[in-house]
């Protein structure tokens, strides 16, 4: 019919399917210290020009993300999308960003003939995740369990958290500060280094609050607000009930109200054994207290850890935790604070472009 652009092109007698849009995704490299590989880039999807949403399928499964070349894929997680608000969190691997050179990607849509890819698909959600990542929760779910976005370690023991908004496009969990908690009935890490990562809104920054960890009953590596000989600060502790056995910020914490990008690192091969940073920026390491993977790390929790005695509950909001299995670098967590707290000065998107692409 005319004014009608089919979407199949044909040849030979066969169809391939094409997609009809396409909008350029550029990272700047200012936003990149240092050289970056396999870097998990977050789309902000309001800042997409408004045809995304009036063209993309409405639950996202023509989407496609692609290197500069605009033919080579990248595995991309489509989180969350609600085209009617012009709203939605998407992630993709850049398999290099550079800190010397922008990086241009294309977000590809309107294909009435795609389909979305299974999470395991090779530029499926799963493959997002595969540089050293044993944990990823976006904190989208509403009840029973939290999803693991690696595909393997799902939360879903403990007392489910309420909902709130998020620091990322879409929604938080809403911890109560006396019974919500969420672990795993296996250790998913196995061993140190262990870097944990993830957004904090505190509703009473009075401590302790622990909202990532590690173990129980007396092993416990965790990331937390504490309020003992050092109140109200952000801490990396490693080890038995280790209040001041670890990396301590120098401010204290009692704005309530207000998102913090917390990240821990942990090891125990060579020092600094604790460092925190807060808001992309170290600010405390730590060389004491350092102790061997103990024989009660059984569980991996978010707002909570589990003990013996002395649980310790998030009062707020939490989004977005990272478990990985490696140090991840200064320079990776600053870029993973500024591609999350201010998306839009991170990249820049370019206009909608119209066309005839096959990938």
């Amino acid at each position: 019919m005319p004014g009608i652009i089919n979407p199949y092109r044909f040849s030979g007698g066969s169809s391939t399917p094409v997609w009809l849009n396409r909008v350029k995704i550029t990272i700047a490299s200012a936003e990149v210290d240092s050289d970056l590989t396999d870097f998990p880039v977050y789309v902000r999807l309001s800042d997409m020009p408004s045809g995304f949403f009036t063209n993309v399928d409405s639950a996202g499964d023509d989407i496609r993300v692609t290197k500069s070349d605009g033919s080579t894929e990248v595995p991309f997680e489509l989180v969350t999308m609600t085209v009617g608000s012009s709203v939605g969190e998407l992630h993709f691997k850049a398999d290099s960003l550079s800190s010397s050179t922008d990086t241009d990607f294309y977000i590809y849509y309107n294909n009435t003939a795609a389909s979305a890819y299974a999470t395991n698909a090779t530029y499926g959600r799963n493959n997002v995740w595969t540089n050293n990542f044993a944990g990823v929760y976006h904190c989208q779910d509403s009840s029973t369990s939290a999803t693991d976005s690696t595909g393997v370690n799902a939360l879903g023991s403990g007392t489910f958290p309420s909902t709130g908004s998020g620091k990322l496009e879409g929604q938080a969990f809403s911890w109560n500060g006396s019974t919500h908690g969420l672990y795993t009935t296996s250790d998913i890490i196995g061993g140190f280094p262990v870097t944990m990562e993830c957004w904090v809104n505190f509703n009473d920054a009075s401590g302790p609050e622990a909202f990532m960890g590690i173990g129980r009953s007396g092993n416990l590596y965790d990331v937390e607000l504490i309020n003992r000989s050092a109140a109200n600060k952000l801490q990396a502790a490693t080890g038995y009930f280790a209040y001041g056995t670890g990396a301590v910020s120098p401010s204290t914490y009692t704005t309530t109200g207000t998102w913090y990008y917390v990240a821990g690192v942990l090891q125990y091969a060579s020092g600094p054994y604790q460092e925190i940073y807060v808001d992309g920026v170290s600010v405390a390491t730590s060389i004491a207290a350092r102790y061997t993977w103990g024989p009660l790390m059984d569980r991996t929790s978010i707002g909570h850890i589990r003990r013996v005695s002395n649980l310790q509950y998030m009062n707020g909001l939490t989004d977005e935790h990272r478990f990985s299995t490696v140090v991840r670098s200064a320079d990776w967590i600053a870029a993973c604070y500024s591609n999350q707290n201010t998306p839009a000065t991170f990249y820049t998107t370019g206009s909608e472009e119209t066309g005839t692409w096959t990938l």
